[in-house]
């Protein structure tokens, strides 16, 4: 698929592209010919994506990583607003170093001046593509399953999830591997809990 994105980014362009793809993104595109990068999220949200650009423009989908890089800058009245809502609205964070793209959102970054350029972009309704997404899936794991050492990195997101369930849907009994980072002790709670609702 980043193939895909790319050849599309090329041909007509990064704003034109958004136009066109449908699914869960978070992209950071380098465009070198005009000295930016650009940063744009799906209309759902799904994919996180965080971005510092005060002297120099760091992205991520983590933002504990960038804070680990920008350090601590956390204010009361940010911490507060976070408690109220759950979340840190308007692209804002907890860190006011620290920023993410907003769904169904593009930012530009100027790599020369640091001007930041926010857009909004249409959001592309479903297309009925005629194709049975499980079958073909189901299909590739028993293809798949067929290999030694064969396993799936498990990490509990949508993607991971639905192979697992799939798995045992063909009967297939995988082995399931999550990397516990110590930083990430939150992350490894769900990939727990999904082991144990599918019997993994």
């Amino acid at each position: 698929d980043t193939e895909v994105l790319f050849s599309l980014i090329k041909s007509i362009g990064f704003e034109d592209s958004l136009n066109e793809i449908f699914g869960a993104f978070a992209i950071c595109y380098v465009d070198l010919t005009n000295d930016s990068v650009i940063l744009a999220r799906d209309a759902w949200g799904q994919k996180p994506l965080f971005y510092s650009a005060d002297n120099e423009i760091l992205v991520s989908s983590s933002f504990q990583l960038l804070e680990d890089f920008k350090g601590k800058n956390r204010s009361e009245a940010d911490k507060n607003i976070f408690k109220l809502f759950g979340y840190s609205p308007f692209g804002k964070t907890i860190n006011s170093k620290i920023r993410y793209v907003l769904p169904n959102q593009c930012i530009r970054i100027n790599l020369a001046s640091n001007e930041i350029y926010e857009s909004k972009f249409k959001e592309v309704k479903h297309r009925n593509i005629k194709s049975d997404i499980f079958g073909s899936l189901k299909k590739s794991i028993l293809l798949t399953s067929r290999e030694d050492n064969t396993c799936v990195a498990f990490s509990g997101g949508i993607d991971s999830s639905v192979i697992a369930a799939l798995s045992r849907n063909v009967d297939k009994d995988l082995p399931f591997i999550h990397l516990k980072i110590k930083e990430n002790k939150n992350e490894f709670k769900k990939p727990i809990f999904l082991k144990d609702k599918l019997d993994l």
